[in-house]
């Protein structure tokens, strides 16, 4: 009888063991479940903040871009071998450094083109007349405007066509092999995108 008793408390004892390890167990696992939840809610929501302060940080960025310079000059005229040689000895001395360096600064730089790059001989002016000009400047006259940055030179002028449409033809040309966009042609928009800016331009004259 005895021994039935020690064996039966013997055998509660090990269930009730058996429970607390096992209920033990279970809310171990159970704390363990919801402190990882916890953290992944943690690394979302840190995932989430870093993305929107990139997110944030690369609109500044872009509203930072958006600020543009724009600089422009009036009538661009370099000298004129037409009819007599009227040219500088160096054409580096037509914009000097001090003025390069403002130049410079521009995101576009616009000028008013009111002479000819070519080497066609004959004007569609008659310059024997007085106060008629008709200006003529060396081809290679463009790189000099494209080394000091110029983007954009108008030819809606009274210049640009002094030595005919031969003479048109070789400036548009010349400039454009230099980089340079032209504007005033006929019907035109000129469009241009500076840091993601997009720009419309128009050139007329009478």
């Amino acid at each position: 009888m005895l021994n039935q008793k020690l064996k039966a408390s013997l055998s509660v004892g090990f269930v009730g063991c058996c429970f607390a390890i096992g209920f033990g167990a279970s809310l171990l696992t159970k704390f363990e479940a919801q402190r990882l939840q916890k953290n992944e809610i943690v690394k979302t929501a840190t995932a989430s903040l870093e993305s929107r302060e990139k997110r944030i940080s690369a609109t500044k960025k872009q509203n930072a871009a958006k600020s543009i310079t724009i600089k422009a000059v009036g009538d661009v005229i370099p000298g004129t071998n037409y009819p007599h040689y009227r040219l500088p000895a160096d054409r580096n001395q037509l914009i000097p450094k001090p003025v390069r360096a403002y130049l410079s600064e521009a995101d576009v730089l616009f000028g008013n083109f009111e002479t000819t790059l070519t080497k066609h001989r004959y004007s569609a002016k008659d310059v024997s007349r007085g106060q008629v000009f008709a200006f003529r400047s060396p081809p290679e006259y463009a790189k000099l405007f494209s080394d000091v940055g110029f983007d954009v030179f108008n030819i809606a002028n009274n210049h640009a066509r002094d030595f005919g449409m031969v003479g048109f033809n070789d400036t548009m040309k010349n400039l454009e092999n230099a980089g340079i966009e032209t504007l005033g042609h006929k019907n035109q928009i000129l469009f241009l995108e500076k840091n993601n800016n997009k720009i419309a331009m128009i050139g007329f004259a009478p």
